[in-house]
């Protein structure tokens, strides 16, 4: 059976290009839709060593509050027993098939939720400053790898900072649109560009 076609929650929503008070600053602000093949919840994994050893990676990758890679998959901590997994290559029903048998041994069960978040990413040298402006939490002392449960102004939301002056904000797809406007609306004071989707 084929996978069922998906549609962005932003669709029609957007124009790439700059936006602004000052659009021809460099921008300090990019905003993007990203769009993995997979998100899966997992909930019930085991505690961080016995994690690691079924996921083949160094026990020094897996702690909470933090983000570590398996091979093609990126697994993002979101809560005690809680990971969200994430893959560019991996259909949902092969990566869940994947944790289940690494997992399930272990107690754990893995839900797809593919269709049901937006992801969206933010980067740029003002990332942190415009993050900062909406989250409760100390977003510029967070080093790459932080995985965090928050809010985004009203919005729950699980950021993650995947690399130097790039966060991932993955949030309920009903609520997707109205965050992408909230962060558009912000970025604008630092100059601001809408890349292409990924």
């Amino acid at each position: 059976m084929s996978e069922p076609a998906r549609r962005s929650a932003l669709e029609g929503h957007y124009r790439i290009g700059r936006f602004g008070a000052r659009p021809e600053d460099v921008p300090g602000v990019a905003l993007a839709e990203r769009r993995p093949r997979s998100l899966v919840q997992v909930n019930g994994a085991p505690e961080s060593g016995v994690l690691a050893e079924a996921l083949g990676v160094s026990d020094a990758d897996v702690a909470p509050n933090r983000a570590f890679h398996a091979g093609a998959v990126r697994y993002a901590w979101n809560g005690p027993g809680q990971w969200l997994a994430e893959s560019v290559e991996h259909h949902p029903g092969e990566l869940i098939g994947r944790i289940e048998a690494a997992l399930r041994p272990h107690g754990a069960s893995a839900t797809d939720l593919s269709h049901a978040r937006t992801v969206l990413q933010v980067s740029g040298t003002a990332a942190a400053d415009l993050l900062a402006k909406l989250c409760p939490i100390d977003v510029e002392v967070m080093r790459t790898g932080d995985s965090a449960v928050t809010l985004a102004g009203p919005f729950n939301v699980q950021l993650v900072k995947t690399e130097n002056e790039e966060f991932r904000l993955y949030v309920f797809r009903s609520f997707g649109l109205a965050t992408w406007e909230m962060l558009r609306d912000e970025a604008a004071e630092f100059s601001g560009e809408i890349i292409p989707a990924g």
